[in-house]
């Protein structure tokens, strides 16, 4: 049985995990190259070459455009080159699983959309409930509604926990997401249906969801 890759390039934390094994670097650290290169690194320290790879996982983003642009062609790229398949995963939907993977507690993620906006979802056991582009004022008026406790994980959590006064909520102290949780999401999923993956596809391009306005 052949490896599976997973691959995290959304934020300045470049990440691979090969079959659990998993290797992060900045990419703004003197050592890191390339995405490849960091792949490279990973297959050799565990004694394996690109040929032992069976599946490839992706982070969609939302996150840094330029870098999840480069973690998607680094993964459409080496896949065809091996005639390999893609799953590709919403990066708001993997940050809520390298939050709380295991809380009944709905996560609020956030990422920094430029121009005082965010990217939101809030996700309730692996299925998204919310899924917004706007605001975070306006965002944590809608969450406050809706919800009594939740964690927030992502961008400005200081900002929305001052916003979501009068509800519960826990700092789960993650920033982004990591590459663990999607090959956790693409190999070993919970029982709990609505966390499994994205349908397997190859390659991915702009009819890929979330692309086409799906939520996943």
């Amino acid at each position: 049985m052949g490896l599976t890759l997973a691959i995290e390039s959304s934020s300045i934390n470049y990440g691979v995990t090969l079959d659990g094994a998993e290797t992060v670097l900045r990419r703004d650290d003197p050592s890191f190259t390339s995405i490849g290169g960091l792949v490279q690194t990973t297959l050799d320290e565990a004694g394996h070459t690109a040929a032992d790879i069976a599946l490839i996982a992706v982070n969609l983003g939302p996150g840094n455009l330029s870098s999840v642009r480069a973690g998607v062609a680094y993964a459409n790229g080496l896949a065809f080159s091996l005639g390999r398949q893609v799953v590709g995963l919403h990066g708001l939907r993997v940050l809520a699983y390298t939050a709380a993977p295991d809380t009944d507690l709905p996560v609020l993620c956030l990422r920094n959309a430029g121009a005082g906006n965010v990217y939101a979802a809030v996700y309730e056991r692996g299925r998204a409930t919310l899924m917004r582009h706007d605001k975070l004022s306006e965002i944590a008026a809608e969450v406050r509604a809706a919800h009594s406790a939740l964690i927030v994980a992502g961008s400005f959590r200081d900002q929305a926990i001052a916003l979501l006064d009068g509800v519960d909520v826990t700092d789960s102290g993650v920033e982004v997401p990591s590459s663990l949780a999607t090959y956790r999401l693409t190999v070993t999923p919970p029982a709990d249906a609505d966390w499994a993956p994205a349908d397997v596809v190859s390659p991915i391009n702009e009819q890929t969801a979330p692309f086409t306005g799906e939520i996943p």
